[in-house]
């Protein structure tokens, strides 16, 4: 009888470790640097049409004006470097946004003043300020496929516009990636796991002794 309780409270303390606590999230914060922080420039009048880019823009811009004889419009792209996400695998990946900091915003009667490249709105009605657009599908799409980068652009919707902070400028956009992190074995489920292994080890003991007589 005492070898059963023994064995059964072994086997309880081994279940219990195996019980492990549950995993907790990780989170990973990653702004865009300088590099991949580009303002591409479009301007047309009577005299010609003429393109251009602009790395180390402050602030960045998505926009559009017209007058007779002359249109202007600007879009910026956004690449983030995922070197420091190169050993999560793309199950673990819960969640992912897109967060910027608006400083600006024009309108001429419309309510959504730019498009991030995955169909989501700027809109005039939300104002300025920190913004944060859900990019959890877009982004495994990307980190599935391509897991070196991710890639966004806001260009603009119409004869409005909106500027926001660079990473120049401080207060870069940046994605804020969620996973699942491993399990971790509280310091309690270690000790019940030391008591079960002892406990195991003393029956075998016991058992090899008894056998001798």
């Amino acid at each position: 009888m005492k070898a059963k309780a023994l064995l059964t409270t072994a086997l309880v303390s081994m279940s219990l470790f195996l019980a492990a606590s549950p995993a907790s999230a990780a989170v990973y914060d990653i702004s865009v640097a300088a590099a991949g922080d580009v303002v591409s420039y479009y301007s047309g009048w009577y005299g010609g049409w003429y393109r251009w880019s602009e790395v180390g823009a402050n602030p960045n811009v998505a926009s559009h004006s017209y007058e007779p004889g002359n249109s202007n419009n600007a879009s910026t792209a956004l690449s983030f470097d995922l070197a420091s996400l190169s050993a999560v695998p793309l199950a673990d990946i819960v969640s992912a946004s897109l967060n910027f900091h608006i400083l600006s915003i024009w309108t001429e009667g419309r309510n959504d003043v730019a498009t991030l490249s995955n169909g989501l709105q700027v809109l005039n009605s939300n104002g300025t300020g920190w913004k944060s657009f859900d990019v959890t599908d877009n982004f495994k799409g990307q980190f599935g496929s391509s897991p070196a980068t991710a890639n966004y652009a806001f260009t603009y919707t119409g004869y409005s516009g909106f500027t926001f902070a660079s990473a120049e400028g401080g207060e870069p956009a940046y994605l804020r990636i969620t996973t699942i992190a491993a399990a971790v074995p509280e310091p309690e489920t270690y000790a019940m796991l030391l008591m079960g292994l002892g406990l195991i080890g003393a029956m075998t003991r016991r058992r090899k002794f008894q056998a001798n007589f």
